[in-house]
């Protein structure tokens, strides 16, 4: 799919409920995953509003502090920070 569908999908992954099931795990999937840095940004931002449920996610956050793309790894700084 396009990378703007994929990000629009993390976005309202994003913008469930922070206990909605599977949120974190599919969000996490996408910051490790997706080819698109776009994407990868967009999951770890979801990921900085999702805390503390997120915390299942520390170890994609961290791996993506070492994402060729900056805005990935300030998104993921960001989110580890909460």
């Amino acid at each position: 799919p396009d990378p703007v569908l994929r990000r629009e999908a993390v976005n309202a992954l994003g913008a469930m409920p922070a206990d909605a099931p599977d949120t974190v795990p599919q969000l996490a999937g996408a910051l490790g995953a997706d080819s698109d840095p776009s994407v990868r940004a967009a999951a770890a931002l979801a990921l900085s509003k999702l805390t503390p449920h997120s915390a299942p996610a520390v170890e994609a956050l961290t791996a993506a502090l070492r994402d060729p793309s900056l805005a990935v790894r300030y998104q993921a700084a960001v989110a580890l920070m909460k």
